[in-house]
Order: C-alpha cells, then structure tokens, then sequence
C-alpha cells in the first residue's frame, strides 16, 4: 500500500477515517490535490488494490473505479466479477449528499464474502439452488442489479450490467451466472457448462448434433463452455462440417467410411484420417491419376450452359462475347463458334451466320497496307 496522503475533500476525509478504524486501514489515499483524490482499496485477503478516484465535487460526483493494481489481476475471472460487484455498488449506494462510501465498502465486502465462500464450480455455476449462501449471494446480486438498472438504465448491456445477472438452466433448471453460461445467440437458451458437455457426449454417441429450437448448438460455443477434451471438440466440429455440408467427402472404403475433413482434401487427394487411403474428392472412388471423369462431366455441363466451344485445334475451352463468330484461338487456330469446325488452312471465316448456308470460309485476302 502506498503512502498516505493529505485528503483535501473533508466529506471524503472523514469518510476514509470511519473506513479506516472499522477495518483497519483498508482504503488509502495516494494523492490528493484541488481536483481529486485517488484512494488504494484493499480488503482483507486480497493480493490486489483497487484504484478510486474521487472528483472535487464529491459527494455530489458518484466516485469512479479507474484500475487494479497489479493490473494484468484485472483478467482474471474472480477479480473481474468482483471488480464489477465494485462498481455496482458504488453506484447504487453513493449519496450525492452524503457520499455513502462506507456503506459501499461493506456492500461490496459482503458480496465479495460469499462468493469467495462458496467453491469454484458453486460460484460459476450456483449448482446447488438450497444452499443458504447461494440463495444469500443470488439474491444480493439480483438486487444490486435491479437497482444499478434503476439508476443507471444505460448499465444493462454493460459489463456490469452483464455480470449481475443470473440466469438459469434450460436443462436442469438451476441458476447460473449469465457470463459463466452457454447462451445461444438465436434463441437465447442458456445452458449450464456440465448439461451441455452432457448433451454434446449424449448426441455424439450416435452421431447426431445437438440443436436447440431446430438449430446447431456453434462450435464457438461448445468449445467455450462444454469444457469437452481436444479429440471430443474435433469431432464434434467434424460433424457439424459433415451435416452442414453440401458434398462431404467419405473414404472409399467400405469397411471404413470415415467422413473426411476439407484439411485433409488437397490436390493429392482426400486423405482418410482412419485408414490413411486416398480417395478421389471428384468421384468418391480410390484416387487415380490424370483428370476425373466426374470432373470432365461437370466442366462439359457447366460448358454446355455458358455456350463455350472448345478449339478443335488446341481442345482449350473458347467463350465468344461479341463480334463475328469467326474465333481465332491463342494456339492460332481459326474455327467456327457456330459449329466448331476449324478453318481450311489459308481460309478464313466470312461473317454472318454463313455455316448454316453451307458457306463456311473464303479465301484469305491479304490485309491492305
């Protein structure tokens, strides 16, 4: 804790002596000058400070959180939610009168009490609906919410606004803490981390996904809270890429129909991630060399809707935009884009649609200089 300072606010100055006697020197003032005061907070078993900065016009100014100290704690999850339990309180019990700042104190020491009381697991998830600390914590926070969105209406979809609330399961019906939940951007459903991990290794036993209101539960999600192992998660991602796509790619062999992933797909071929064999991502058979039957058909499909022709010289395909229907190729071959015929050597295609009156091409005359 830093050394004390001179308070030049004498509602502030007062306030910080009752704190002090009461707990024991737990809110220090750093610095101090005719525009503000910056008080160090730091409650009993805490191995970090929480930086207050009080305006001169305290108390009728409510004061701000501006830090904690160390400052990479502030990632931390218990030191974020306490953070924003904080600053909840501060500004439901500041007086613009009175300033209140003790009773910020003990609100916030209460809180922070009960959640540090209860384990890990209770204090994210609140797994346990008839223990009295979490129906004394629950109903604090639903409290302090109600009453930061009161005064504060502004401070619902905030950090501290989101911290507050307490959802509940729509498996197993217990609250939980809204920012420790699954919840579901297109229905709002909010799932607990141990429900979920439970319908996800449910669902994957007989390989199906699992969906809420007609529709995947994302991986994002489920890679966020279901807490499942690595190889779990990569299957459950496989799957869902399985389902969800249009041509997913199986191996070839029969004994084993492994779905195959698209970063197993490479100019090689798909390689199997069971059995190791390739097969052919065009026509779904062992993987051969040299252009796939199944990849000529669609290139002559999708030829025969755009109307290209192939040059009967070089057999690369032709796409006429404008112009007469004499095409000349890059290989220099000249051919009808009617009928495909190539040009007699020393000829040339005449214009208009002179294949179907059974005159293809006249003689080549030379090119004025």
């Amino acid at each position: 804790m830093a050394s004390q300072q001179k308070v030049f606010n004498p509602t502030l100055a007062d306030e910080l002596i009752v704190i002090n006697s009461v707990h024991g020197n737990i809110a220090i003032p750093t610095y101090s000058d005719d525009d503000h005061t910056t008080v160090e907070v730091r409650l009993p078993q805490d191995d970090h400070t929480y930086h207050v900065r009080f305006a001169s016009a305290y108390p009728s100014e409510c004061p701000i959180i501006t830090g904690v100290d160390p400052l990479h704690l502030s990632t931390r999850d218990d030191v974020a939610s306490e953070l924003c339990y904080f600053r909840a309180c501060l500004i439901v019990h500041h007086s613009p009168d009175e300033g209140n700042f003790y009773e910020t104190i003990a609100a916030f020491d209460s809180i922070r009490q009960l959640y540090r009381q209860l384990s890990g697991d209770q204090a994210s998830t609140l797994c346990q609906r008839e223990d009295p600390l979490v129906q004394s914590l629950q109903e604090q926070l639903s409290a302090l919410a109600d009453a930061v969105q009161t005064a504060m209406p502004e401070n619902k979809n905030t950090l501290i606004g989101q911290t507050l609330q307490i959802s509940e399961c729509s498996v197993c019906l217990e609250p939980l803490f809204t920012r420790f939940a699954a919840v579901l951007p297109h229905c709002s459903h909010a799932f607990c981390s141990a429900c979920l991990q439970t319908g996800i290794k449910t669902m994957l036993e007989t390989r199906s996904m699992y969906n809420c209101c007609g529709k995947v539960v994302p991986a994002k999600i489920v890679e966020r809270f279901g807490n499942l192992d690595p190889p779990l998660m990569t299957y459950y991602i496989d799957l869902i890429n399985e389902k969800s796509g249009k041509n997913p790619v199986f191996c070839h062999d029969r004994y084993c129909s492994t779905y195959i992933p698209s970063t197993c797909i490479t100019d090689k071929g798909a390689l199997c991630p069971t059995c190791g064999l390739l097969t052919c991502p065009s026509c779904r058979k062992t993987m051969h060399e040299g252009v796939c039957v199944q990849d000529m058909k669609r290139l002559l499909n999708m030829a025969k809707r755009q109307g290209w022709k192939a040059c009967p010289g070089c057999k690369q395909w032709v796409e006429r935009s404008a112009g007469c229907k004499s095409m000349t190729c890059a290989c220099g071959q000249v051919f009808c884009y009617n009928c495909g015929k190539a040009a007699p050597k020393g000829t040339r295609h005449v214009a208009g649609d002179c294949c179907l009156n059974g005159e293809l091409f006249d003689t080549m005359r030379p090119q004025p200089r």
